[in-house]
């Protein structure tokens, strides 16, 4: 628990926060949110986690200094997220089908 206790997951129509995002991180409520209407798949759902997951390790306050400064896309706590979720995503896919036995499984049987 770095930042408080962990987050839940909200799963919501993009329209609820920004409409844009996957996902979003809300370190006042502790609550990752996940667009319901973003995802295609289990594999783009993990992504979203993981990506949001990094920032709630991230010290937000210093997120929000850098992105008075910096565009999204240059923001270098959105840039370690973004790298983290690459990099950890096929583990987590590999772990899911190994211990699961997944199948390919469209993505609004997992967020009805």
């Amino acid at each position: 628990k770095y930042n408080g206790r962990y987050p839940d997951i909200a799963f919501k129509k993009s329209d609820y926060y920004t409409g844009e995002d996957w996902g979003y991180y809300d370190e006042e409520e502790q609550l990752i949110f996940v667009s319901k209407d973003k995802h295609e798949n289990l594999e783009d759902l993990v992504h979203t986690i993981i990506h949001e997951y990094t920032h709630y390790l991230q010290s937000m306050h210093h997120y929000q200094i850098l992105a008075l400064y910096l565009e999204h896309h240059e923001h270098p706590l959105e840039i370690q997220a973004e790298e983290t979720a690459n990099r950890d995503t096929p583990e987590c896919m590999d772990f899911l089908r190994i211990h699961y036995n997944l199948e390919p499984i469209p993505i609004d049987i997992i967020i009805d």
